[in-house]
């Protein structure tokens, strides 16, 4: 496969393999990945970007929606089905697309990260712009996958978001490397799928799930924002200007929580990627450490 970024491997750490626990090792991840981050700080770009251009998208779709049915209760049955799908899978291709887009830049500076090379912000747009075609390729199969889910999930409000969830995890599992090969191999989409989805199962294992550290990690600072800026206003009842002010500083949070916490999930991927592409891993991270944070069924393949 052809790697549009220089594949010089670092050296990973040689220190003696030891058994690291799922929970340690999911915290010793998001820890490496912030040292990561901390080295290219423009990562954080390509998230922050993503979520103002998607928060745009909801804006626009939500204000066509009103202008065209008003703000009635049952506005909304007024929607015949072939307009409603339609939407939807038009909200879905430009969703996809800006996640995709901003994501395959950060996929290219923290790959270039991992193989020795500092990419600026800028070099990665470019990387994410020259893949623009594959970008929207796949960002109608996604959309198309996408709707027909709902569909079948629309259909039959038990059974049928049963199917749509069991279909919708394993779509999530054969995508999990989409935009990493997508970007740094020259796969087609058909190809870029039966290659993520390969990835994942000769890698990991069939039964592979992510562990939960990350998301418990960051589900921590949210509860901590809450209780620091939202529960006194419960308690003590303040003015309604510190009420305000406070509201403010728990969305801003919330907002950066977010952020960072969209950053570290997406430098977790790469290297997830780049080691079982690969069997790369940057410098300050060890086989041990990834394999600890993740739970397999079986023993990862040498």
């Amino acid at each position: 496969m052809e790697n549009n970024i220089d594949n010089q491997p670092m050296e990973s750490s040689a220190s003696a393999p030891k058994k690291i626990g799922k929970i340690r090792g999911g915290y010793l991840v998001v820890v490496e990945s912030f040292r990561m981050l901390g080295k290219n700080r423009s990562i954080m770009i390509f998230p922050l970007l993503s979520m103002i251009f998607e928060l745009m998208l909801v804006a626009v779709f939500w204000a066509g929606y009103f202008y065209l049915y008003g703000f009635e209760e049952n506005a909304f049955e007024k929607v015949d089905r072939t307009t409603m799908y339609s939407s939807l899978f038009a909200f879905y291709i430009i969703g996809f697309f800006i996640a995709s887009f901003f994501q395959a830049g950060l996929v290219a500076v923290v790959s270039g990260q991992i193989n020795g090379r500092k990419l600026s912000f800028n070099e990665g747009m470019s990387v994410a712009a020259a893949h623009t075609g594959k970008i929207f390729s796949w960002s109608i199969v996604a959309a198309t996958v996408g709707v027909v889910l709902q569909m079948i999930a629309d259909k039959n409000k038990t059974i049928g978001r049963l199917v749509a969830n069991i279909f919708g995890l394993a779509w999530d599992i054969i995508t999990f490397f989409i935009v990493p090969v997508l970007i740094l191999e020259n796969e087609t989409i058909g190809g870029s799928l039966k290659r993520s989805g390969a990835i994942f199962k000769n890698k990991w294992g069939q039964t592979l799930t992510a562990n939960f550290s990350t998301a418990l990690f960051f589900g921590v600072l949210v509860i901590l924002a809450i209780i620091v800026f939202f529960v006194p206003i419960v308690i003590f009842r303040p003015g309604v200007w510190f009420s305000i002010l406070s509201l403010v500083l728990l969305a801003v949070s919330i907002i950066l929580i977010t952020v960072l916490s969209s950053t570290i999930e997406g430098i977790y991927r790469v290297i997830l990627y780049e080691y079982a592409a690969h069997d790369r891993l940057p410098e300050s991270f060890t086989k041990e450490l990834v394999v600890g944070a993740i739970k397999t069924d079986r023993q990862s393949p040498q």
